[in-house]
């Protein structure tokens, strides 16, 4: 039988109630006179929400995709509130972030000219240099919803499987304004020999591609990768920016350590001293670093960080970077420590830097070429 049917039926045999037992069954029950029942559902439509409840709050976005063969959901919904103070980035790097952020919420426009704004961006570099805080940062000024994609329940048990995920969450971000984030897009992406590969390796590719051209002019799309030497060059060709972000220079780092240490009175000698030591460092570890010293002066009853809080703290991250490199291979710990060692010379030089670069006068210049 029918839901609006039963509804009905019950809805009768009550009123045939006399009045005054249908008084005292709501005193009873604790019912206020003036309470209306609300209206019977329709059939084939979700009952509303309550205003101000969790999931009305989240609306559209209610029906998570998930896997089929785990059951896991494949999209992790944040609503973001961060600012560009809560990350360390080039003041160039910024400004094009910004730049891109106005052009997305001026898309109308650029609608009318036949042309669409950049809303498909590859972040790129090594892990914990604030890709995934940055994307978060845009979707909070853009004041929409961060759909997280989540790789390990992205990629399934069969190729076919994960694009067929692909769709899914391709299909669920069309629901309404939002930015889609995807870290580690190198899992997906690598080059593939058309000689040798499988057929299902083939279709993942076609997937991939399909995927971000299918997204609508609603989603604001951001790939993650910290090995984006390893991404096939046709994605590369998808997205509309190429965002590089690298470990901090020795300005960058004392920013950062600014920026986690807020709380904490800390010398100025004691800021360059670690500013020092810092180097080669991810900003995620230095946030890591700054969380422990100020830890270690909690401990000891202070609410300002001395020196010995540092010592102690470096000491304990050198145990630890030790045994690190004891289960890392040789070629990748000459290799790190080579790349920060380039990345902070070639800061320093721009930083200390005062004056402008001159032209070497004495070269000769070459002539222009000869009108034909």
């Amino acid at each position: 039988m029918p839901v609006e049917s039963i509804w009905k039926s019950l809805t009768e045999k009550f009123k045939k109630q006399p009045a005054s037992l249908i008084s005292s069954a709501q005193t009873l029950a604790g019912v206020d006179q003036t309470y209306q029942p609300p209206a019977p559902p329709v059939s084939g439509q979700p009952r509303p929400l309550p205003p101000g409840s969790l999931q009305a709050g989240r609306t559209p976005f209610r029906d998570v995709p998930i896997d089929r063969e785990r059951g896991l959901p494949l999209v992790q919904i944040e609503r973001p509130a961060f600012g560009w103070d809560k990350v360390v980035l080039p003041e160039k790097c910024v400004n094009k972030l910004k730049a891109i952020i106005e052009e997305f919420r001026n898309r109308e426009k650029f609608r009318l000219f036949g042309i669409s704004p950049r809303r498909k961006l590859f972040f790129v570099g090594p892990e914990g240099c604030g890709k995934k805080t940055t994307s978060r940062i845009i979707a909070s000024e853009l004041e929409i919803p961060l759909l997280k994609v989540r790789l390990d329940a992205l990629i399934s048990t069969t190729l076919s499987s994960t694009v067929a995920n692909l769709r899914k969450v391709c299909d669920f971000s069309q629901k309404s304004e939002c930015v889609v984030y995807l870290e580690g897009l190198e899992t997906l992406a690598r080059p593939v020999d058309w000689k040798s590969c499988s057929v299902d390796r083939a279709g993942l590719h076609y997937g991939l591609c399909q995927f971000l051209d299918s997204l609508s002019d609603s989603t604001l799309f951001i790939g993650a990768s910290s090995k984006p030497e390893t991404v096939d060059r046709s994605i590369w060709l998808k997205f509309d920016d190429v965002d590089k972000f690298e470990l901090p220079g020795a300005s960058d780092r004392k920013r950062l350590i600014l920026l986690f240490c807020n709380s904490f009175p800390i010398n100025e000698n004691d800021i360059l001293r670690l500013t020092r030591r810092l180097r080669g460092l991810a900003g995620a570890e230095i946030e890591q670093i700054c969380k422990d010293i100020m830890r270690q002066a909690v401990i000891q009853s202070r609410n300002r960080i001395i020196e010995s809080d540092i010592d102690i703290v470096w000491d304990r991250f050198k145990q630890r970077l030790k045994l690190m490199k004891n289960c890392l291979p040789p070629e990748t710990i000459q290799a790190q420590e080579l790349t920060a060692k380039t990345e902070d010379e070639t800061h320093s030089q721009q930083t200390d830097a005062t004056q402008p670069i001159q032209p070497d006068l004495t070269q000769e210049l070459p002539l222009p070429p000869a009108e034909i």
